[in-house]
């Protein structure tokens, strides 16, 4: 989400995620993303987070919930509004 520009902010630079991909042939065990992620914990090295779909997007993080996406989509959309 922090890679989503604000309409009125004059940031030239976008947030991004540390670290470099990792190549498709020595892919981490675990979920994806652990190495580069800062919220990234113990399960997260450990098991792969299944692919949640609601509403044609996808998400697969352990810390992922329903009111977690309301949340955000709400202060999207009331950042978009001011």
């Amino acid at each position: 989400m922090g890679t989503i520009p604000k309409l009125d902010d004059d940031t030239e630079t976008l947030v991004q995620i540390d670290g470099s991909m990792p190549r498709l042939a020595a892919m981490p065990q675990g979920c994806r993303f652990h190495p580069r992620c800062p919220h990234a914990f113990e399960r997260c090295r450990a098991d792969a987070p299944p692919l949640e779909l609601e509403n044609a997007a996808g998400v697969a993080c352990w810390l992922w919930t329903p009111d977690e996406t309301a949340r955000r989509a709400a202060a999207f959309a009331e950042d978009a509004s001011d």
